[in-house]
C-alpha cells in the first residue's frame, strides 16, 4: 500500500497470456486461469528438481590428503590415502585418485573396492568411472562377488545403474557348484542371471558342459543351451542344440538334434531327458536307439533306456532292425524292450503283434526274444515263419543265426512245415519238432523227430502224378530249389502213394494245416498291418 493506492505486480503477461485482462472476456474462470499457471510452474519447478538429482555430483567422504592442480583443470583435485566416494547407491573405496568434479567422474587406483546394495562387492586394481553414464570401467584383478558368486575377469564393465556387469577379453564366474569360463560374459547380479558366449566351458564335481551360448541362473543353477552342445561325464556325451542342465537336480532337459551316446548305445530324438541320478534316460518323438554292439537298431516315438542297469524299451510305432552285412531284419511290435539275462547276457524282447521282414525271411507271432550271446530268435504264441515258398509253424520256434543270416529254424511242439506246389496244393511235413537247415539263404535239408508226417506230391517232369502222404517216427527231406528232392523215412515208415483221380481234400490235408499267405509281410512297411484276428 504506497499513498493509498493498491500495489500492482508488474508480470510480464506477453509470457503469460493466461493472466491478461483480456482472457476475462472469454468467460473463462479467473480461479481456473490461476490453478493453471501455478499447476503449470509446479511442473517446471519439478522437473529443475528431477533434472538437478540425474544429475548428481560424485560426493567425497573422506581421504587423508587432497589438493588440486591448476595445470590439470580448475575442478580436478588429487585424492591420497584411504579415499571413499560416494555416488548415489554406490560407495567406492580406493588407496588414491583422481577426480574430476566438472565431468562427475574420476580415475581410482590400488585396493579398488565398490559397494552397492546389500550383496555386491567389486574389488580390482584401476577403476575409470564417469558418473554421468555411470558406468565403471575396473581393470586387473577383478573379483565381482555377489552373495556366493565370484566373477573375475582383467577387465570387466559395470553400469551400477542397470546393475549389469560385462567382459570382453576372458572370465570365469563361480558358484557353490558350477565353474563357468568364457571369452564374453553379461552378469545381472540383481537377477542373478549371467549371458556367456564364445568357449564356454561349465564343470560340475559330475560333468563338463561346452558351448558356444550359455545361460545361466546362480540361484537356480539352470544351464540354458542356446547353441551347439556337448555334456560329458565318465561315460555319456549328451548333445543338444536347445534345452537346459539342473546342477541341483543333475538332470538335462535337451531337444534339437538332441542324442546321447554311451560305450554301447546311441540315442536321439525331438527331445531327451537324462537324469544322472537314476541314470535313467527319456526319449519323445522320432527316436532312434543303436546298440553298436549287438547291430541293432530301434525306432518309436517314445523311448526309456537306464544305462546302469542296462535296460530300456521303445514303443509306439516300434520297429527293431537287425543289420548284416548282406541285408537287415526290420520288426515291428507294440513294444520293444532289453534287459540283462540271470547270466547277465543282454536279451532283447518284443511284445505283442510281432511282425518282421527280411528279404529272405518274414514272420510273425506274439512275443520274441533274442539272446545277445548267440543272436537266437525265439518265437513263442503262434508263430510263422515263410520263407520263399515254404511256410514253418509250431507253438515254439528258434531261428539260428551266423554272421546275421538264418543257419537253422527249429520248431517245436505242433511243429508244421508246408510248401507251395502250386497255387492250391501244399507239401505238407508235420511231427513234434522239425529242425530246419538254410545254407546261402536256402532251405536244403529238413530233419523231423518224433511222430513224423508227411504229404508230398509225385511228379514226372513237371507234371504231378499223385500224392505220398507216409508217416514214420524220423523223416529227413532234401530240398533242392525250393521243392522236395528226396525223402528218408526211419526207422519203420509206413505210407501210401494215391494217384490223382483219388486225392480227396482230406487226403491232401494233414491234421492242423493253416496257410497264412494273407498275415506274411509282403515288405518292410507291411510289417506295420494288423491282420483281422489282430485288431
Amino acid at each position: 500500500m504506497k499513498n493509498g493506492k493498491t500495489a500492482r505486480l508488474n508480470i510480464p503477461v506477453g509470457k503469460f497470456p493466461f493472466l491478461h485482462p483480456d482472457s476475462m472476456k472469454t468467460g473463462t474462470p479467473y480461479s481456473l486461469l490461476l490453478r493453471t499457471g501455478l499447476l503449470l510452474c509446479m511442473g517446471w519447478m519439478m522437473a529443475a528438481v528431477a533434472t538437478g538429482q540425474s544429475s548428481k555430483n560424485v560426493e567425497l567422504l573422506h581421504a587423508d590428503k587432497m589438493r588440486g592442480d591448476a595445470d590439470i583443470g580448475e575442478d580436478v583435485r588429487l585424492l591420497i590415502g584411504h579415499v571413499k566416494l560416494r555416488h548415489e547407491s554406490a560407495v567406492m573405496f580406493c588407496d588414491s585418485a583422481v577426480q574430476d568434479e566438472s565431468t562427475k567422474s574420476f580415475d581410482a587406483f590400488g585396493n579398488v573396492h565398490i559397494i552397492q546394495g546389500d550383496t555386491l562387492n567389486i574389488y580390482s586394481d584401476v577403476l575409470y568411472y564417469d558418473g554421468r553414464t555411470k558406468l565403471a570401467k575396473l581393470r586387473k584383478n577383478v573379483r565381482m562377488i555377489n552373495k556366493e558368486v565370484i566373477l573375475t575377469t582383467d577387465k570387466l564393465n559395470y553400469d551400477l545403474e542397470k546393475e549389469v556387469g560385462y567382459y570382453l577379453e576372458g572370465g570365469q564366474i563361480q558358484d557353490t557348484i558350477n565353474t563357468i569360463v568364457s571369452v564374453t560374459g553379461t552378469y545381472f547380479p540383481k537377477k542373478d542371471e549371467g549371458y556367456f558366449n564364445e568357449d564356454v566351458v561349465l564343470t560340475t564335481p559330475d560333468i563338463r558342459l561346452l558351448t558356444d551360448t550359455l545361460k545361466y541362473n546362480t540361484e537356480r543353477k539352470l544351464a540354458s543351451v542356446l547353441g551347439p552342445t556337448e555334456i560329458t561325464d565318465d561315460t555319456t556325451l549328451l548333445y543338444a542344440e536347445n534345452g537346459y542342465y539342473d546342477s541341483l537336480r543333475k538332470f538335462a532337459f535337451i531337444y534339437q538334434n538332441a542324442s546321447i551316446t554311451n560305450k554301447e548305445y546311441y540315442i536321439k530324438a525331438d527331445t531327451l531327458t537324462h537324469s544322472r541320478y537314476s541314470h535313467d534316460s527319456f526319449g519323445y518323438n522320432n527316436v532312434l536307439m543303436r546298440d553298436s554292439v549287438q547291430r541293432m537298431i530301434s525306432t518309436g516315438h517314445y523311448a526309456f533306456f537306464n544305462d546302469s542297469l542296462e535296460t530300456s524299451f521303445v514303443t509306439d510305432s516300434a520297429v527293431l532292425m537287425l543289420y548284416s552285412s548282406t541285408d537287415t531284419l526290420f520288426l515291428h511290435a507294440d513294444t520293444l524292450s532289453t534287459r540283462p539275462d540271470t547270466a547277465l547276457q543282454k536279451v532283447m524282447s518284443a511284445a505283442y503283434n510281432v511282425r518282421f521282414y527280411k528279404s529272405d525271411l518274414q514272420g510273425k507271432c506274439d512275443s520274441l526274444s533274442i539272446t545277445a550271446v548267440d543272436t537266437v530268435i525265439h518265437m513263442h504264441y503262434a508263430p510263422v515263419i515263410w520263407s520263399a515258398y515254404n511256410q514253418l509253424s509250431g507253438q515254439v520256434i528258434e531261428v539260428f543265426q551266423k554272421d546275421g543270416a538264418a543257419s537253422k529254424i527249429v520248431l517245436t511242439n505242433d511243429a508244421f512245415m508246408a510248401s507251395m506246389e502250386d497255387t492250391v496244393r501244399f507239401n505238407q511235413i508235420k511231427g513234434r519238432k522239425i529242425t530246419a537247415h538254410i545254407k546261402d539263404n536256402d532251405l536244403y535239408r529238413i530233419d523231423v523227430d518224433g511222430n513224423a508226417e508227411s504229404v508230398y506230391y509225385s511228379k514226372d517232369g513237371p507234371y504231378v502224378i499223385g500224392l505220398n502222404r507216409t508217416t514214420s517216427s524220423n523223416l529227413t527231406m532234401f530240398i533242392a530249389d525250393q521243392k522236395p528232392e528226396k525223402i528218408i523215412m526211419f526207422p519203420t515208415p509206413s505210407g501210401k502213394l494215391y494217384p490223382n483221380k483219388k486225392l480227396k481234400h482230406e487226403i491232401q490235408v494233414l491234421p492242423g494245416f493253416t496257410w497264412h499267405f494273407k498275415d506274411r509281410p509282403k515288405n518292410r512297411m507291411d510289417i506295420f498291418r494288423r491282420t483281422s484276428a489282430e485288431k
